[in-house]
């Protein structure tokens, strides 16, 4: 595929609501009608594990809620919508697959599955069982005509995952992200633009909401290539959604591709 400078606007929704942890046909619901109220948005990404919750404390409870991606009954469904709303969706379950489990998120559009993300570093997850296993490697998919990587939670809080999707010339940066109250959307805001400074991709993160949101806790955030950001806040537990227009064009780094960095580092130290 070839990547030319040219600009494409894609109008996308940031979803946040209260996921029901271990009700996957509720929160399958709540994705169904929010496709409806906003018929026409040509992308939505919603919170981490937005189809079973937050993780389980125990190997048992995460076996019962695991499925497998794409084949599983979950990521059926988004396809199905994805295909009967003309739109593409970020949705995220822990997915099985021999014996180990993943917290995965993945695309599908109105073409069907695209692919998949497994968190890199699943850090709230069940340390003391050893058994939830963080990805390899960061997936670029192709998305309105640039590279799409998802970096879930601490993968794009941490600088290790822009940087390697930055490697890839990834244009556009989905987060699904947890639950974060308001008292620290400006730091959330700073990382945001930081994470985006050198490879000027986009990034769409859209968090989660619990009970206790009522302090306007964050919905989503925005950081444009440009370095601009948008955040918005909520006052209820309810279903809310930001939406924003996103310029995307493949990066312009500012100072020349990383590949191209990471030789001349090499270079130096012999």
């Amino acid at each position: 595929m070839t990547y030319q400078h040219i600009q494409t606007i894609v109008r996308t929704a940031m979803v946040s609501y209260p996921v029901v942890f271990g009700d996957v046909e509720a929160n399958r619901r709540v994705i169904e009608t929010t496709l409806e109220t906003y018929a026409g948005t040509d992308l939505f990404v919603f919170p981490e594990l937005c189809l079973c919750g937050s993780l389980p404390p125990t190997i048992e409870a995460i076996g019962h809620i695991a499925e497998e991606v794409p084949t599983g009954a979950s990521a059926q469904h988004m396809i199905a919508l994805a295909q009967r709303f003309q739109t593409v969706l970020c949705t995220g379950i822990i997915e099985v697959e021999d014996d180990a489990y993943y917290c995965t998120h993945f695309l599908c559009g109105p073409n069907g599955y695209i692919g998949k993300q497994r968190k890199l570093f699943p850090s709230r997850g069940v340390p003391h069982t050893g058994r939830l296993s963080g990805g390899r490697n960061v997936c670029q998919m192709d998305l309105f005509g640039v590279r799409c990587a998802i970096l879930a939670c601490a993968d794009w809080m941490l600088p290790e995952g822009p940087y390697l999707a930055s490697l890839q010339d990834v244009a556009l940066i989905l987060a699904p992200t947890d639950t974060y109250d308001a008292s620290r959307m400006d730091l959330l805001r700073q990382i945001g633009q930081a994470r985006v400074f050198d490879s000027r991709a986009c990034l769409v993160v859209a968090f989660g909401s619990d009970a206790s949101c009522y302090d306007e806790a964050p919905i989503g955030l925005v950081v444009h290539a440009d370095g601009t950001a948008q955040m918005e806040a909520r006052a209820d537990p309810n279903v809310k959604v930001m939406v924003s227009e996103l310029c995307l064009q493949p990066p312009r780094h500012r100072w020349g591709r990383p590949v191209d960095r990471v030789t001349t580092v090499r270079g130096a130290i012999g």
